[in-house]
């Protein structure tokens, strides 16, 4: 699977200014918004804020993983951000959140969605990947460091 299908450079903010888990969300979301107007920005962050109120999808070593099946899209959508400084996503090992790939899947998506999540989660588990993507100086390095 190559990320590149999902991810565009310009889907990736090097450093979240938002502290709290809506901006976030909604943040990244805006951020898809620039580079696909089909986009139903709205219904995105419904559907992510009532999958994230489920159970937090704030996982461990600083990775956040907001997704959702949604109406809001027609194709996959991916979106980086990065938090240098570290932010609270309720992450399971209660420390801060640096990552956060936010997946946008069309509802009837099946397989996909799981095989993108688990691509995405495998590269970031990279500590190397981590720490060059937390000193990268343009999303087209950090995209290129995904690839």
């Amino acid at each position: 699977m190559d990320i590149s299908d999902y991810l565009d450079p310009e889907n990736i903010i090097l450093n979240l200014k938002e502290r709290s888990k809506e901006q976030i969300i909604r943040a990244l979301i805006e951020k898809m918004k620039e580079t696909d107007l089909q986009i139903d920005g709205e219904q995105a962050f419904s559907d992510l804020w009532e999958r994230e109120m489920d159970y937090s999808t704030g996982l461990e070593d600083g990775i956040a993983f907001p997704h959702a099946r949604t109406q809001a899209v027609t194709r996959h959508k991916l979106a980086l951000g990065i938090c240098r400084n570290g932010c609270d996503f309720e992450s399971r090992d209660g420390k801060p959140t640096y990552f956060i790939p936010l997946l946008l899947t069309p509802r009837n998506s099946g397989k996909p969605h799981i095989i993108i999540l688990a691509e995405i989660i495998k590269k970031l588990e990279d500590l190397r990947i981590r720490e060059k993507i937390l000193h990268a100086q343009s999303a087209k390095e950090v995209y290129e460091l995904l690839q």
